[in-house]
């Protein structure tokens, strides 16, 4: 329904795309989706007619099905394709075989509908942008049309009050400015409408119909879609945390992990020993792995998911270890295997770090210049060493014919 421009620029494509607009119906199946309250009043809103198929009566879908197996056709022809069914797919890896990011998939898709649309169609007698093309005077009257507040009234509502810290929307705090004169007005609610794909932000209905654009209250929170945040809740109350929203317990949930035994002298993670006494019951049993969860900006603990769901914080062993991110952890590593130690010397580790942050912050307190002088104060005393270490030189005695002259510039 919204306008190409934008997208056909992105896409660099210069073929026409002129389809938008609001419709005057719509054909819909029996879904709950088509059903629900938010769906049926925005369609009534927005003065659209629904058109429900009837029950047991599938050829009345038969305009788009046809389309939808077109084009799953040619989507089926890309490498890692599911097929339509498992039968289809036989032992095809398709997850082996899949090169496309969704983002590229999308750019690939849309490309691919203005192939259709600029393709000769065997029913119309010509391409589908012609068609409109001749059709489109009739349909002038709602091209254009407000399209972000045609999307917001589609999007699924909730009632909530206005309250002195915002508006409360699965224990979320949202805020904005133009709420505060909105504040403890009476019993009553205002609808608020959120996007599930993105949380951040939600639109708020007021007395007078518009909408009030509101934001996370805490800025800490990332934009995330509503099923990741039930999964993060699902984590948080697994760590025992309260049922409010949690960051600490949302951000454990979404860290990188690796499935680690619990030995007797805890769990190795990138050879580094992590241990909390709430893994003592957990040692050896089985052949079974745990889930690991860490950290990449600062190995000093780890959070170990139990058979009951639960996370145990895990801490270095060694505690003479110093926090460190992981790229930092590589690189001292790396150094240790330079110097021929071996690669599990948590000491020598520790040792390398301390060194390589003592560098830095002495670098940090020295200006450019500084830098420069003390370089150019060690190539010096590295020469000069090097030169006490050779057949010392004389000077030259212009009397001596047994040595060459050589030209010197004066500067």
């Amino acid at each position: 329904m919204a306008p190409k421009a934008e997208l056909l620029a992105e896409l660099v494509c210069n073929v026409p795309w002129p389809a938008q607009g609001k419709p005057h119906s719509i054909h819909v199946d029996n879904g709950r989706d088509f059903r629900s309250h938010a769906f049926r009043s925005a369609c009534a809103e927005w003065g659209i007619d629904l058109v429900y198929r009837p029950p047991g009566s599938p050829h009345f879908g038969g305009h788009i099905e046809r389309l939808i197996g077109t084009m799953m056709g040619a989507v089926h022809l890309l490498p890692g394709t599911t097929q339509s069914s498992v039968v289809a797919k036989g032992d095809y890896d398709a997850e082996g075989m899949a090169a496309m990011t969704l983002g590229e998939f999308d750019r690939w898709f849309a490309l691919e509908i203005c192939r259709y649309n600029n393709s000769i169609h065997s029913s119309l007698g010509c391409t589908p942008v012609a068609k409109w093309e001749v059709l489109s005077e009739e349909m002038m009257g709602d091209i254009p049309f407000e399209m972000e507040a045609f999307r917001v009234s589609f999007l699924p509502s909730e009632l909530r009050k206005v309250r002195r810290d915002g508006i409360h929307l699965f224990q979320i705090r949202y805020w904005s400015d133009a709420l505060a004169g909105h504040i403890g007005r009476g019993d009553g609610k205002v609808v608020v409408r959120y996007d599930p794909r993105d949380l951040s932000m939600i639109w708020v209905e007021l007395d007078d119909g518009r909408y009030v654009e509101a934001r996370y209250r805490n800025l800490e929170i990332p934009p995330v879609p509503l099923w990741e945040y039930r999964e993060a809740m699902r984590k948080a109350r697994a760590l025992g945390k309260s049922g409010s929203f949690e960051m600490e317990a949302f951000r454990v949930s979404f860290l990188p992990s690796e499935l680690r035994k619990v030995r007797r002298d805890g769990i190795h993670l990138f050879q580094i020993r992590y241990w909390s006494d709430a893994l003592a019951g957990h040692i050896g049993r089985g052949d079974g792995k745990v889930v690991v969860r860490y950290d990449p900006r600062d190995l000093s603990m780890i959070w170990v998911e139990l058979d009951d769901g639960r996370y145990v914080e895990a801490r270095y062993r060694n505690l003479e270890i110093p926090p460190v991110p992981l790229w930092e952890y590589r690189e001292a590593m790396r150094k240790a295997r330079a110097l021929g130690k071996s690669g599990s010397n948590e000491l020598v580790l520790a040792e390398l770090i301390r060194q390589q942050r003592q560098i830095e912050f002495e670098s940090r307190g020295l200006t450019k210049a500084e830098r420069r002088s003390r370089e150019r104060k060690g190539t010096l005393e590295g020469t000069n060493s090097a030169v006490s270490k050779t057949e010392r030189l004389r000077p030259i005695d212009t009397g001596d014919t047994s040595r060459p002259l050589f030209k010197v510039e004066r500067w």
